[in-house]
């Protein structure tokens, strides 16, 4: 497993955020940025479905061998392929820019359960 350093990460401010930002090492070795009530942009043309997945671990995989990834945002989900599919939650995200905004405890919309890791390192 690799060493992530939170001195080498970007550190975001957020008014209002009670904690650090973590930053993490995965079993392939990226480092990633854990940063909750944010929401990292969507590329351009990017549809709801596109780049989906139901677990995290295999969203990491597949941003981790996008050279375009910046990383992973996970919402409330979205059924691809079928009625009967349960909710994509984990979607790739472009740049690794940290977002200039996040919603201040107490205001996030009720059930919201935005979340995003930040690829750091490969």
């Amino acid at each position: 497993r690799a060493r992530c350093s939170l001195s080498e990460a970007p550190q975001p401010s957020f008014p209002g955020e009670p904690a650090a930002p973590q930053v993490e090492a995965d079993d392939g070795g990226a480092c990633w940025l854990t940063l909750a009530r944010v929401n990292l942009p969507n590329p351009p043309r990017q549809q709801p479905c596109d780049q989906r997945y139901r677990g995290l671990d295999e969203a990491k995989a597949a941003c981790v061998s996008d050279p375009a990834c910046g990383g992973v945002m996970r919402d409330n989900g979205v059924r691809c392929g079928g009625t009967g599919q349960r909710p994509a939650r984990f979607q790739l995200r472009r740049g690794r820019q940290l977002p200039a905004w996040s919603f201040s405890p107490g205001h996030q919309p009720k059930g919201d359960t935005r979340r995003a890791w930040l690829l750091h390192a490969r």
